[in-house]
């Protein structure tokens, strides 16, 4: 008797146990179709984390994770990355401060360009007031010296210091703005020139950008083309 319930509760689990195995077999084939369909996309996003945090520090990561990408997809990171000079050397120039090198995450350079531009705009507001100050002086204790000679002298060297101040602070602005815009194209091309690299996208292809335009469909961006 025991071994008919025996045999009989076998026969009633065999139906599950085959579902069962089914189930697993079918859920294992979805977890391959994701795995294999989700990989691209999957990478395209690391890499592109990478370059948001820090291109050059994680170059070599990008380099490898891009080696399982195709061209298509290299070439739409180049694309999503790519750094355009002329609006990062107009924050350098305005309002300066190396604002457009510190948005490049070049650091150094807007260290050097914020000093610059601190010392530079300093100088200038102190040569202003010196200048604002000898203005007041000359009309009003210039007056009531009665054109004294000794007094006329101080008031000379009074104008003296205060436009070599003015005009030293003016010079480092100079210098800062021309340094800022030639940081800011100089970082621009080699950080593009080396992310074309470090993707691969250099080796034997022939890689060229123009701007897009396109009112009708409302279209405007930067278009890059590969010829493999």
């Amino acid at each position: 008797m025991k071994k008919i319930y025996f045999c009989a509760l076998i026969l009633f689990l065999i139906p599950f146990s085959a579902l069962s195995a089914q189930t697993m077999t079918d859920e294992e084939l979805d977890s391959r179709i994701l795995e294999v369909l989700g990989d691209t996309e999957y990478i395209k996003n690391k890499v592109n984390d990478f370059v948001a945090t820090s291109f050059f520090a994680n170059e070599q990561v990008i380099g490898d994770l891009a080696l399982d990408l195709p061209s298509e997809d290299r070439l739409e990171i180049l694309e999503k990355n790519f750094m355009d000079k002329s609006s990062f050397v107009f924050l350098n120039l305005w309002p300066g401060f190396g604002v457009g090198s510190f948005r490049q995450k070049d650091y150094a350079s807007f260290g050097l360009l914020c000093g610059l531009d601190v010392l530079g705009y300093s100088a200038m507001l102190v040569g202003t007031g010196w200048l604002l100050v000898d203005v007041f002086i000359s009309v009003f204790v210039g007056a009531l010296s009665g054109g004294n000679a000794s007094s006329d002298n101080q008031l000379k060297a009074l104008y003296t210091g205060a436009f070599i101040t003015l005009g030293a602070g003016l010079g480092v602005e100079i210098v800062s703005k021309i340094i800022g815009g030639i940081f800011a194209a100089r970082y621009t091309e080699k950080y593009n020139l080396r992310m074309q690299k470090v993707l691969q996208l250099d080796n034997n292809n022939s890689l060229a950008f123009s701007p897009l335009i396109d009112p009708t469909e409302n279209k405007y961006g930067l278009m890059a083309s590969i010829k493999l």
